[in-house]
């Protein structure tokens, strides 16, 4: 009885969330090679960008397919939610230099041409961000 319970209210649930044709080709997708400069190390990796309305989701998958970074950016607000975080880079500091840096970038992201780079340098913090778009097929 528990499992019939509970199957139905999954399948409700899913029923009532389900995207429409329309709201899934209004989605704008894209992916780029990324290098994340800092003066001794560096991140680099592919990084994925879906935007739907007013907000938008970027993650960033290291060499060996750990996400590196996912945060979601409300153009509304113009703010910067970090929801995941490799754990060395999990410190307030760095974590608000990101945040301020990708308010920046994900606009410029998404203004750009499909086929431009995109450089965004953080003098202060001697930080440069590159994004190359990767061919899609």
């Amino acid at each position: 009885m528990f499992r019939l319970i509970a199957i139905l209210l999954l399948v409700g649930g899913l029923a009532t969330q389900q995207l429409s044709a329309q709201e899934i080709k209004c989605a704008d997708n894209r992916s780029y090679a990324v290098n994340i400069d800092i003066h001794k190390a560096y991140i680099s990796g592919v990084c994925f960008v879906t935007s739907q309305a007013d907000v938008t989701t970027v993650g960033i998958v290291n060499e060996f397919g750990v996400s590196a970074l996912t945060c979601r950016y409300n153009a509304g607000k113009q703010r910067v939610k970090i929801l995941n975080i490799l754990k060395p880079l999990a410190k307030p500091h760095i974590k608000s230099v990101l945040r301020k840096d990708f308010a920046k970038i994900i606009p410029s992201l998404l203004q750009s041409d499909a086929d431009q780079p995109v450089e965004h340098t953080n003098k202060k913090y001697g930080i440069t961000y590159r994004f190359v778009p990767m061919a899609t097929n």
